[in-house]
Order: structure tokens, then C-alpha cells, then sequence
């Protein structure tokens, strides 16, 4: 299931739900759930790319995803993200010396690279370009856009426009898009735009209702 996992949701987020084989034909002690969990987990560990965890459903239907409890970790004087993502980081740390806990984790995105494009707005302007045809451009290139419907076997399905995976994977991607002018010809994206690699979370959740 792509876009949604126990850590949050998004395109860098998965879940895969493995069926088991009966339980006598797994007979041997290292063919258990928990030591099949614990194997995976250890295989996991080599992936350098992603974080990937195995975990056993609960026992009881509807009874939380995986168990174990949640903490919240709570920044209530003001010291911001990078203070705040050093004290989770020393909290797992600590809690994997501790022989009481286990896998423990965080949830959430971890940092990852974006880029930041400033659009020059009076060169744009100059250049005979609107400043919503400049957005759309980005936003069809790199998210989506919606043309239409058509049915399909008596379903009503979405034409959505955007760029092929490998015309947007690189920054310099950017600077290769074209915006029609006011004329209709096509403008070099790198004419009137400054961009930027910065590190950051893919989403942030936040919120002021902290209880006293």
C-alpha cells in the first residue's frame, strides 16, 4: 500500500502486509512470528537507503497497529526543530540500551533533500510571463495537474498531466522547463528563476494545544 505507513503518510511512505503460512507447517521454534519479525528486522538493517521495520499485528483486532505504546516528545520552550531532533535522537539511543524496551523508534519523516526556487518576479514580468502560469508550469512538471475524465468499464476515471519520473529528478530539471509567454513562445525556465538545495522535512506536523 504506497503512500501511507504506521510513521505517517506521503510518497516516501509504504506498508506491506505479509500472509503467513498455517501454523503446522511451521513447526520449528525460529519459524514463529516474533522470530520471523526479529529476522526480518535484522535483514532490514542493511537497507542504506530506507528505513524499513517488520513488526507483528496486534492480537487483538482494532487494538493499535503494533502494539507497545507512543510517546511524544514535546519542544515547550521554543528551541526549535534541530534542538528538538537532537533530544529524540539521544531518547532512542537511550531506550536501545535499556532491556526493557525494544525497537524502539521514531515516526515521522527524517530530514531529506529539497530544493527552493525563487522566482524572480520583475524579470518574469518582463519577460512577458505571468506569475500563474510560471506556478502551474512547477506544479504540473514536478506534482500534477488535472485535464479531465474519461470512462473506462463503466468507471469514471481522472487524466492527470505530469512529467515522466526521469525529466524530474534532478535540480538542474527545473531550469530545463519552458513557460509560454503572453506571445505563446516558450521561455527557458533558468531565465528568471534562482534555486537552491536545502535540507528539510517533507512534511511537519505541529500544533500549540499543549495541555499544562
Amino acid at each position: 500500500m504506497y503512500g501511507h505507513s504506521a510513521a505517517g503518510q506521503g510518497q516516501g511512505h509504504a506498508t506491506a502486509y505479509v500472509r503467513m503460512v498455517p501454523w503446522d507447517e511451521r513447526p520449528g521454534d525460529e519459524e514463529t512470528a516474533p522470530e520471523l519479525v526479529r529476522q526480518a528486522t535484522d535483514a532490514f538493517k542493511q537497507i542504506k537507503e530506507a528505513k524499513v521495520y517488520a513488526v507483528n499485528r496486534s492480537s487483538i483486532p482494532s487494538l493499535g497497529e503494533t502494539g507497545g505504546f507512543s510517546f511524544k516528545l514535546q519542544d515547550r520552550s521554543g528551541h526549535g526543530y534541530e534542538a528538538l531532533y537532537e533530544a529524540r535522537e539521544a531518547l532512542i539511543k537511550a531506550a536501545g540500551k535499556s532491556d526493557a524496551l525494544e525497537d524502539v523508534r521514531p515516526s515521522g519523516d527524517d530530514e531529506a533533500p529539497r530544493l527552493r526556487v525563487r522566482i524572480d518576479r520583475i524579470k518574469a514580468r518582463a519577460l512577458g510571463l505571468s506569475i500563474e502560469e510560471v506556478n502551474a508550469t512547477l506544479t504540473m512538471a514536478f506534482g500534477s495537474a488535472y485535464a479531465n475524465d474519461f470512462t473506462r468499464g463503466g468507471r469514471v476515471l481522472q487524466v492527470l498531466l505530469q512529467a515522466d519520473a526521469p525529466f524530474r529528478m534532478q535540480p538542474q530539471d527545473v531550469l530545463a522547463l519552458k513557460v509560454l509567454d503572453q506571445q505563446g513562445e516558450a521561455v527557458p525556465f533558468g531565465a528568471f528563476p534562482r534555486s537552491n538545495g536545502v535540507p528539510g522535512l517533507p512534511s511537519c506536523s505541529a500544533t500549540t494545544a499543549i495541555p499544562p
